[in-house]
This record gives C-alpha cells, structure tokens and sequence, in this order.
C-alpha cells in the first residue's frame, strides 16, 4: 500500500473509532510498527491527527479557542502562504471589488496586488492589508473602522460589520483557522466570525486562503459550511488523502498542481454580471 493511501486509511479509521492504538493500525493495514509511527508523525504535522501515548486521536477532538498574535504568526509557514497568495492573485482582474479578511496568509495577498498596476475596489478591516494595498496608485482602499483587535490587528464588531455590509462585492478572499468536514470553517474568535460571515454575505465569489496545517482543526466559532464558499486555496503540501476526502464531498481546492480550477471560476460564475 503506498503511503498516502495508508494514511487515509487511517484518518478514515480514526472517524470511526475516534482513538486507535499502534498495535491496531499495524494490524488493519499490516504494517511495521515503524511505518505507523512515522505515518501518525507526518499527519500530526499536518493538522490531522494527536498522537497519544501508543496510539492517536483525531485533531478535531481539540478544539482551539486560542489565537496567537501577528508577530507570532507572521513568519509561520510562510513559503507556504507566499505559494497560496499567488494562485489568489491569479483570480484578480482589472477594475473588479475585492473584499480581503485581516490575517498573515491574506497579507501576502495584499502584498502581490500592492506591487502591481491593477486597478481594483478593496474592502478590508486590516490596516497592515490597507498599508500594503496603498502601494499601488490604482487601488481605491476601504478600511473598515471598529474596535480595533489588538493580538490581529484587525477591525472588529458591530460598526464593523455594518460598514462591510454597505458594499457589494465580486470576489472575498478570507482567512480562517480550522477546516473541518464536520465543522466547516471556523475560528477562535466570536467578532472576527462575524466579520467573515459579513464578507461572505456581500461577495458574489468566494474564496478561502488556507495552508495544509489548518485541515483537521477546529476552533471555537463557526464561520460557515462548505457550501457558502467557492473554493479552498492552499499549498502543495496538502495531503492527497485530504484532496480525495474533499473531492468527493464536492469541496473545491485549488493548488499549484490544480491549477487548471481557476479557469473554471475566472469569473464565468459571477463575476461578469
């Protein structure tokens, strides 16, 4: 059995059973000890799984209601968020509206379009985003007002969402700190769910910016099921076993390696209207 397979057996074991034990794994897949345990590593890696002492859980039993702040999140993974950042960028035309979430991977984003000449609409609630953008002479920047969220640096609250909700726009690209099957997106904070929910509501298209370590996670608030985004943008690190389980609930992910799904939301769906 190769070894992505064998993973996916596993996470496929642990939805059943919750917990397994190494002896169990190594029986129901007839590997070496050896093998599972460098398996179990490499999906607790990704976000997968927890590994206990002779065995392992899912990561969805753990939910995190803790979220660290931008200087500690800002260099984390960042290969990886620069990779996602520019398939996004792929997905940005000329004289569109574009709504952009605060976070660290939709930075990079912000970043990609500030180097550039593109003449575009964007709404956001993050002043390092705004700072970004403000490169480029051809970008018209809302910043959304509120209170202001010290450990994120962004907008928050009532006025907040308020103020997103004046606006229609063709494209939201958001952030979010879990991806679960079960769960949907979710994130450890009440009033920064609000303000995705809000850009969700007012985008025709939407899509997440996600790295490989955040499937599997579940944090304290739900954002929003599947089924209100258009697709998951991550990185090329993300399990094939993870791409197989999304695909055949119909969940779109767009990666370096699949590529040719952004042609197909280029904006035929809504973006020309």
């Amino acid at each position: 059995m190769l070894a992505d397979e064998r993973k996916y057996q596993i996470l496929e074991m642990l939805k059943k059973h919750k917990s397994l034990s190494v002896k169990d794994l190594c029986d129901f897949l007839d590997a070496s000890e050896s093998t599972i345990r460098r398996d179990l590593r490499e999906l607790e890696k990704n976000g997968r799984l927890k590994r206990t002492h002779g065995g392992a859980i899912l990561k969805e039993l753990y939910t995190l209601e803790y979220e660290e702040n931008v200087k500690q999140k800002i260099n984390k993974c960042l290969d990886e968020k620069k990779e996602i950042a520019s398939i996004a960028f792929t997905l940005i035309k000329e004289n569109i509206s574009i709504a952009i979430d605060a976070g660290t991977t939709t930075l990079e984003l912000a970043k990609l379009i500030g180097q550039s000449e593109l003449a575009l609409t964007v709404v956001t609630n993050s002043s390092d985003i705004s700072n970004a953008l403000s490169i480029n002479p051809n970008c018209v920047i809302y910043l959304v007002g509120g209170k202001l969220k010290n450990n994120t640096l962004a907008s928050v609250g009532n006025y907040s969402v308020d103020f997103i909700k004046t606006f229609n726009v063709q494209i939201a690209f958001i952030g979010t700190n879990g991806l679960s099957i079960e769960k949907g997106l979710t994130t450890p904070d009440l009033e920064e769910a609000q303000i995705k929910k809000a850009m969700i509501s007012i985008s025709n298209n939407v899509f997440v910016l996600a790295d490989s370590s955040k499937f599997g996670l579940v944090a304290l608030v739900k954002i929003s099921d599947f089924s209100q985004i258009d697709a998951i943008i991550t990185d090329s690190k993300v399990e094939n076993g993870t791409l197989k389980e999304y695909a055949n609930l119909d969940i779109n992910i767009i990666t370096k390696k699949r590529r040719w799904r952004i042609d197909y939301y280029c904006y035929f769906k809504s973006c020309n209207r």
